[in-house]
């Protein structure tokens, strides 16, 4: 008979954030990740993150993140998310902010989870120019990188105007006949 495993839990201390690290997902731990409540991401343009954040803190406090120039707001309790998103996309159409959106929180590591606007594709080796072409054609997705050690892997990023969760099109592309796996890239929080 084995040992039951023992999980560590260290508590944060202190008023700095924890780190976040990128890291792709799976499609099984995405299903079951839930919303934060009155938690929403932001990641600043590069140089943008002091007006990004001026503007957000009238919202409610923040959190910051600084490496990953990422914000995370905790909305005030009679705040209006429509005034916060009116001035989100102002700030996405002025270039100030690359993305919003959810906080996730991982049930199993009780981690938050950001997912970033770019997905993960892994195609088929054979056809991975014609899949390109098409994702191009079809989502107007930007390729960011090819893997260095997976050449049919490739990291592309949606357009800002689409709207699109990139978890929510990571699994539609999953379906492809010429794509192998896809998942949305993420930002995710390290406990220490």
């Amino acid at each position: 008979m084995t040992a039951p495993k023992r999980r560590a839990v260290r508590r944060a201390t202190g008023a700095k954030a924890a780190p976040l690290r990128s890291r792709a997902s799976t499609s099984a731990p995405e299903a079951a990740w839930k919303p934060v409540r009155a938690q929403v991401a932001v990641r600043c343009a590069p140089g943008a993150e002091r007006k990004v954040r001026s503007v957000v803190s009238a919202h409610g406090r923040v959190e910051d993140f600084s490496p990953a120039r990422l914000l995370v707001l905790h909305l005030d309790a009679g705040g209006s998310r429509a005034a916060l998103n009116r001035a989100l996309d102002q700030m996405k159409a002025s270039g100030l902010v690359e993305f919003s959106g959810p906080v996730l929180k991982d049930p199993e590591s009780a981690s938050r989870v950001v997912p970033t606007d770019e997905v993960i594709v892994r195609m088929k080796p054979a056809a991975a120019k014609r899949t390109l072409a098409r994702l191009k054609d079809e989502l107007g997705v930007e390729v960011l990188r090819q893997s260095e050690f997976e050449p049919a892997k490739y990291v592309v990023r949606l357009p800002a105007a689409s709207g699109a969760s990139a978890v929510d099109v990571a699994r539609s592309l999953d379906r492809w006949a010429d794509i192998e796996s896809a998942s949305a890239n993420v930002l995710a929080e390290i406990k220490r």
